[in-house]
């Protein structure tokens, strides 16, 4: 009842338990369906800042009857994925997303399961009994069942622990400074990557490894490729027909993608609908045969800018498809099973659930699990979407969250920026680092921003991405782009007469901090005050202390040098290089591997005599992932905007302490003159 509700805090935020990661790439599972059906299974987590640990949950559900979910397993530790960036190996700090997977009988369930930091094999049975079926001394990556169930294929990389062992040793005679070595992050060389699989069998009911046949391996596949836009969806039919998602320009991911399908005999057929084609911006997110002969389900963004999601079902050999359910919901991990779709499902003021979609009938969405009901009883401000051109004609939009209670005609709000994507619950933007309703509670309007698609979307069809990704930094043009959807965004949020123009600040993590870096210097005193988690794109940063592999990507990117001729463009984009008049107060939330590369804007606020206040959390990555250091900085950035804002959020419970009050004090006096 509205009566019972309660206002939102920050633990509400940073204890919601999660159904996989906050983002999930095409094609990645979350769940498990039982062999006969009847039931779910899927993993979960959730953040304990006390413990500063997570913990797991390995869940199973009975599909007739739903919500009441049984415990298997459970854990203290999450596996925090790593990629392949630059050809070598970088600790990230996203979550991973794995589902486990069904015994053949659907009396057990395997499942990778983070042991004394290194990710096993596990198997658990629906009786709560759980055991370690490996001990890689590197982890395990993935696995899969083989042989009717009998066998499980999975693979290491013990190379890594070679290549670890041997940098070792190189440190004796002194590192080589070459392509392994980033500066911003560690002095000593990384692991190159991609390093080679050790593929392995395990019989199933005995502890049994042997080295994997050449049938095991190739049936084993390859691995989901971290780069969205290197995910190619594909389904197989139980008659050995296949279903994909194929590029219409293979070597360029900004070409329209279509559904071929081919049948058991390997002939193929394309999909003559115009929902089977789509551009970058309104691309597939799933693929599925539903059981029928010859018919597909699939999943594909669309609607203005890609902000809603529509589920179509088409026959082969058929002109047209049907949709059958649209929604401006965020559905991922999404399973066919009885003609229905088991999906995650996510809105602006909702945790991800699962819920299921029948797709033979106009869909009415049945949710089977809600891991966080308590949600439902807190106070949430108003959301409501936003949607506009920017002066490239590309389709924007935002979500405008406005505090609980906020009636028209009342007190002017101040207003923070937060990005770069809002889709799904409206948490903490790119990065989950401005909690959205927390802010509003304190009394500030949020504007959660999607980032507009690239400028080449359209007009790089026919582009290799190497030349899509050059022409984006010529002149800046993909920033200037993004530039032009917040600044008429703003337009439309102060021409409402609820903003107060002269209080808004501004955020963002990684590309997002990029964005806030831009609108500072192209919008000159227009933001009271700005907050960045990952810091800067600057001339020294990007092209020195980013080592010689950052360096060469980013010339390949069409960027200019650090010093000498040309040099003079890095005035459009980088703070390091203005005028103190665009430094607005600013707040930098950084990782121990990243801080580096921001301490030549830190440099120059210093020497401007401009307010900056830099803390640095141990053992962080790009997106930091420790519950503790998740708190503090939710916590920081509501007094931050707070303080600069004029706002009184003392009931927030995220004042600062008198030492770090003093010292914005300082900075506001200083700054005063």
């Amino acid at each position: 009842m509205v009566g019972d509700r309660r206002d939102i805090g920050i633990d509400d935020l940073l204890r919601v338990r999660d159904i996989g990661y906050s983002y999930v790439p095409k094609g990645a599972r979350l769940f498990s369906v039982s062999p006969n059906g009847r039931k779910l299974a899927f993993t979960m987590h959730r953040a304990d800042p006390v413990s500063n640990r997570y913990c797991f949950a390995l869940m199973a559900l009975d599909l007739d009857r739903p919500n009441d979910p049984v415990l298997l397993d459970a854990g203290d530790e999450v596996i925090v994925e790593s990629f392949a960036i630059r050809g070598i190996k970088v600790d990230y700090g996203s979550i991973k997303n794995e589902a486990p997977v069904w015994s053949p009988d659907g009396n057990s369930l395997l499942y990778l399961k983070q042991t004394d930091g290194r990710a096993q094999l596990w198997k658990a049975g629906l009786d709560g009994e759980a055991a370690q079926l490996t001990h890689s001394e590197v982890g395990v990556d993935r696995f899969k069942l083989s042989h009717g169930g009998r066998k499980i294929i999975f693979s290491d990389r013990p190379g890594i622990r070679a290549q670890e062992q041997a940098i070792a040793r190189e440190g004796d005679q002194g590192f080589l400074l070459d392509d392994r070595i980033a500066p911003y992050s560690s002095s000593r060389p990384a692991i190159r990557l991609p390093q080679p699989e050790r593929v392995q069998v395990l019989e199933r009911g005995s502890n049994s490894i042997a080295p994997a046949s050449p049938a095991d391996i190739e049936e084993f596949g390859f691995p989901l490729n971290a780069d969205p836009n290197e995910n190619m969806l594909s389904a197989r039919s139980t008659d050995g027909a296949t279903a994909s998602v194929d590029r219409t320009t293979p070597a360029s991911y900004a070409s329209p993608t279509i559904i071929t399908v081919a049948d058991a005999k390997g002939r193929k057929s394309v999909c003559p609908a115009d929902a089977c084609t789509t551009s970058l911006l309104s691309g597939f997110e799933g693929l599925w045969w539903t059981g029928r002969e010859g018919e597909l389900a699939f999943l594909r963004r669309e609607g203005w800018g890609g902000g809603k999601l529509g589920i179509y079902r088409w026959t082969v050999g058929q002109s047209q498809a049907q949709r059958i359910y649209e929604t401006s919901d965020l559905l991922i991990g999404c399973e066919m099973n009885a003609a229905a779709l088991i999906c995650a499902q996510e809105g602006s003021e909702q945790p991800r659930t699962i819920v299921q979609l029948p797709i033979r009938a106009q869909p009415q969405e049945t949710v089977l699990y809600d891991p966080n009901p308590q949600f439902s009883a807190l106070r949430l401000g108003k959301v409501e979407r936003l949607e506009w051109r920017n002066e490239n004609g590309s389709e924007s939009f935002a979500d405008l969250v406005l505090p609980y209670g906020h009636k028209p005609g009342d007190k002017p709000l101040p207003l923070v920026i937060v990005q770069y994507t809002t889709r799904g619950l409206l948490r903490g933007g790119t990065g989950d680092e401005y909690p959205i309703q927390i802010l509003a509670h304190a009394g500030i309007a949020v504007l959660s921003l999607q980032r507009p698609p690239a400028i080449t979307a359209s007009a790089g069809k026919g582009k290799s991405t190497a030349e899509i990704l050059k022409s984006l930094s010529d002149d800046w043009a993909d920033r200037r782009s993004i530039h032009s959807s917040l600044m008429q965004a703003l337009k439309i949020v102060t021409a409402r007469g609820d903003i107060d123009p002269s209080r808004i600040g501004i955020s963002g993590v990684s590309d997002g901090a990029t964005t806030a870096q831009f609108a500072m210097i192209h919008a000159p005193q227009l933001f009271r005050a700005a907050s960045m988690g990952s810091c800067c794109l600057d001339p020294t940063s990007m092209m020195i202390y980013g080592g010689p592999g950052l360096t060469e990507e980013r010339e390949k990117w069409g960027f200019p040098p650090a010093d000498g001729p040309g040099s003079g463009a890095w005035q459009a984009v980088s703070l390091a290089v203005n005028r103190s008049e665009v430094m607005a107060p600013l707040l930098m939330n950084l990782a121990d591997h990243e801080f580096l590369i921001s301490q030549e804007t830190y440099a120059a606020y210093r020497r401007a005599r401009r307010p900056v206040d830099v803390r640095i959390f141990p053992n962080e990555f790009h997106l930091k992932w420790q519950p503790a250091h998740r708190r503090a900085i939710y916590c920081r950035n509501v007094a931050w905007f707070s303080f600069w804002l004029d706002v009184n959020a003392a009931d927030i419970g995220c004042e600062p302490d008198a030492a770090e009050r003093a010292r914005w004090v300082g900075m506001r006096k200083a700054a005063a003159g």
